[in-house]
């Protein structure tokens, strides 16, 4: 019954813990969700690959979520997430920078002017940013979609995003996992969607 009627894994899992007081063998549970919105906002923008149409984005995005009633200190949390995988997009996506001639460009103190550079040949590609706010009895669910026009990645690196060896490039990965409940990509790596769970009563 707990597991029919939460909201989502992570209200599922702290009822399981309330109820569990000693464990005497690991527990695995796998939680599916079908997305269906019938009942949520949906707000939909796009913007260009251009540093100056970044800014709008995370500006307007702040307001989406507030407005949506996202309390002060998750719509930080989101934000920077939003903002992590937006920059994602754009350098890696659509300017078609890898992470390791990032670290380089970055060393050499020229990332900026490869930016500008990049932005001649591909500022015309856009990066596509959906957002969802599905309400359920106990819980408010905040999705936001973010997806470029690039070629993608493989997404198997995720499987060793949380390495403590980890490289470079998997560090916004795990810093974006910190600050909202879930994440992930589609199988192309083009388009990754971000979950903030909040609680009715905050």
């Amino acid at each position: 019954r707990d597991f029919c009627e939460a909201s989502n894994y992570k209200e599922f899992l702290n009822t399981a813990q309330k109820r569990v007081e000693t464990f005497d063998d690991d527990m695995t549970f796998l939680y599916i969700e079908k997305e269906i919105c019938k009942n949520c906002s949906i707000e939909q923008f796009s913007i260009k690959s251009r540093q100056d149409q970044l800014e709008y984005a995370v500006e307007k995005m702040e307001k989406i979520l507030l407005d949506y009633g996202l309390t002060p200190q998750n719509e930080a949390y989101m934000s920077n997430a939003f903002l992590e995988m937006l920059l994602n997009a754009y350098e890696h996506g659509n300017l078609e920078i890898s992470h390791d001639e990032k670290s380089k460009y970055m060393e050499e103190g020229t990332f900026d002017d490869v930016l500008q550079e990049r932005e001649k040949t591909f500022g015309h590609k856009k990066i596509f940013i959906n957002t969802h706010i599905k309400e359920s009895a106990k819980t408010k669910t905040f999705k936001v979609e973010v997806r470029d026009e690039g070629k993608g990645f493989d997404t198997s690196i995720m499987r060793n995003k949380f390495s403590k060896k980890g490289l470079y490039s998997g560090r916004g990965l795990v810093m974006t996992s910190k600050m909202v409940d879930a994440f992930y990509y589609n199988h192309i790596g083009n388009k990754v969607i971000l979950k903030k769970f909040q609680n009715k009563e905050q």
